[in-house]
């Protein structure tokens, strides 16, 4: 009888590692299958390749370096850019897009790894790492990035390896300034990939800076590591090349509401996961009431400086799925979008109380950054977000959210983007 019991109980403690397996295999064909199918060859990366990207190309392949980096057709940094023409797979051969996938597939390895030295490999640990790492797998942003190659996931990329760098810093006491030095390349790599990752480096120096296990004159490998920026920022007189700076360059407050928006839809699984906790702290009015008056007062700075929450100068400035999603409600959208910046602004808030130094150090980064981003997308954001709060935020704030609930309602959350953006 006991023997029975032992046998049932253990079958049903593997059950959900079983599921998470099958799940992110499946998941693993279809993203093949994605790039055999042509999937998203309608999608704006397959636009941005074709109108930007290859263009960029071709001007660096056909003029000298230094005159080809003056005003090239995009608005990003340029290693993504070098690296396919001058690397060893070129953006006119047919490995490209083979080599683009591959690389995405081996970055949901690094994610993977990133969660499980962060948060252990346990049996009980297995389920959230895989289902978590599943996300990029069905992430229509990711999905379409790596079959038609952009900047993005390059970035992404590079942020998981930063990241991942800094966690192994974390315990290795044998080699802690060689992971420093990785994190500070790879960091480096992500900021020449797409400038808005300076606050990637910002972090870097910050935590060497803070940290005892490491000579803080350290922090000076940034000082050749940014030599080509200040080539690069003198060469254009600003952080874009000269054609993107009037649609790109300068300071608004609409990309950081747009970061608060995407903040929402990260939150939701984590929040639809845990019921009491959310429902406990919408009894006491000392917890939400802060966070609710921040959002409030955000909102309001932000009308006061531009009153339409969409657009500035005629421009459109925001777009994603979601917002897409929101163009159903007609004239209600200027409202409803508001108050879910509002919601995010609050999510946000509640979080900044609640995790250590390090990563309210990383949230100002992060968010504060968005000022600077006058044209906002959401693949900025998914699945960067989620990277970012698994990957660096505090983990003994994490440990109660890191769970296979929380990881299967992302997965869902993120399944639902892909279907309908596949849709739209």
């Amino acid at each position: 009888m006991d023997d029975h019991t032992g046998m049932t109980t253990n079958a049903r403690s593997r059950a959900p590692l079983s599921i998470a397996y099958l799940v992110f295999v499946a998941l693993l064909v279809s993203f093949f299958a994605g790039y055999l199918l042509h999937e998203g060859a309608a999608s704006a990366a397959h636009g941005d390749l074709t109108v930007f990207h290859i263009p960029a190309f071709k001007t660096i392949e056909s003029k000298p370096l230094a005159q080809a980096l003056q005003s090239y057709s995009s608005a990003t940094t340029p290693l993504f850019h070098l690296l396919s023409v001058y690397g060893p797979f070129r953006y006119d051969q047919p490995s490209y897009g083979v080599a683009s996938t591959l690389l995405c597939v081996a970055a949901v390895g690094v994610f993977a790894l990133l969660l499980a030295k962060r948060f252990g490999f346990q049996p009980e640990h297995r389920p959230a790492i895989l289902l978590f790492a599943a996300v990029l797998l069905v992430s229509p942003y990711y999905r379409t990035q790596a079959f038609w190659p952009s900047t993005d996931n390059m970035a992404t990329a590079l942020t998981l390896l930063t990241l991942l760098s800094l966690a192994w810093m974390e315990s290795d006491t044998k080699h802690p300034l060689l992971c420093f030095l990785g994190a500070a390349l790879a960091s480096a790599l992500t900021f020449y990939t797409r400038q808005n990752f300076l606050w990637l480096i910002a972090y870097v120096a910050l935590v060497l800076l803070l940290r005892g296990t490491i000579h803080r004159a350290w922090v000076l490998i940034f000082v050749p590591l940014m030599i080509p920026a200040v080539a690069l920022f003198r060469l254009w007189h600003g952080l874009t090349p000269p054609r993107f700076q009037q649609h790109h360059e300068g300071l608004a407050l609409e990309g950081v509401a747009f970061i608060f928006f995407s903040i929402l839809f990260a939150a939701i699984p984590f929040l639809a996961a845990q019921p009491h906790a959310v429902s406990a702290y919408f009894r006491s009015r000392g917890s939400w009431v802060p966070d609710l008056s921040f959002g409030l007062l955000f909102l309001l700075l932000k009308l006061l400086t531009t009153p339409s929450p969409f657009y500035t100068g005629g421009e459109l400035i925001v777009s994603g799925i979601i917002i897409k999603m929101l163009d159903f409600t007609g004239k209600a959208e200027p409202f409803l979008y508001s108050l879910l910046v509002i919601a995010g602004a609050a999510v946000a808030s509640h979080l900044f109380r609640q995790v250590n130094w390090q990563s309210r150090a990383l949230m100002v980064l992060l968010i504060g950054s968005a000022i600077m981003i006058r044209v906002s997308f959401q693949r900025y954001y998914d699945p960067l977000l989620l990277i970012v709060f698994l990957g660096a935020f505090d983990r003994a704030y994490l440990r109660r959210h890191f769970t296979t609930r929380a990881a299967a309602y992302t997965l869902i959350l993120e399944t639902g983007m892909w279907i309908a953006k596949a849709i739209h």
